[in-house]
């Protein structure tokens, strides 16, 4: 953990009510308090849900008794951001001699740190792009950059119906700029 970077602590899960289809992990910087929330698929949702709030961690467990039994333990989880915006998790784990990780899914991250109680880190760049600077009661706003191309038709059809017209053509805009480019800065596959 070389670089700068801050501490997360997962607390809540939410999902959209002008866009059913977003779902987020609510995070909470454990120095300031600040929240960031995060963009998940809905089967990352459940995963992350089943952890928090019902300690199932099924998706991960094969994977912690295997290191474990090699006598490797997780020290950390790392939230990372590709240069096109997908997130990923990174598990760092140590043995007496070495650190090695793996990446995988953001929920599979979050459900082993919890797991493990091992601090949940992101990125002071990361995460200055994604903490909520105007906090407004029940609204949580996610750059347009991070959604997938589902929710940016639902989207833009929300937007259109609601005669923010000046919304729908920055979603219509994006949605051009991943046609264009093959789609290629699609997040959060699942």
């Amino acid at each position: 953990m070389e670089e700068k970077s801050h501490r997360l602590q997962p607390i809540g899960l939410t999902q959209g009510v002008s866009l059913q289809n977003v779902h987020m992990i609510m995070f909470r910087e454990e120095e300031t308090g600040r929240l960031a929330p995060l963009l998940i698929s809905a089967r990352e949702s459940k995963t992350i849900g089943r952890a928090m709030y019902e300690h199932d961690f099924s998706t991960i467990t094969l994977t912690l008794r295997l290191a474990h039994h090699f006598d490797i333990y997780l020290d950390y989880v790392k939230i990372h951001f590709s240069p096109k915006g997908a997130v990923s998790s990174i598990l760092y784990f140590k043995s007496e001699r070495e650190e090695k990780h793996i990446t995988t899914n953001i929920a599979d991250g979050v459900a082993a740190a919890i797991n493990q109680q091992v601090p949940i880190i992101i990125s002071e760049e990361d995460f200055n792009q994604r903490i909520l600077r105007h906090q407004a009661e029940g609204r949580v706003s996610v750059p347009i950059s991070e959604m997938t191309s589902d929710l940016l038709q639902e989207a833009l059809k929300s937007a259109v119906e609601e005669e923010n017209y000046e919304l729908a053509s920055i979603i219509r805009d994006e949605i051009r700029y991943r046609d264009t480019n093959n789609g290629d800065d699609e997040i959060n596959p699942t």
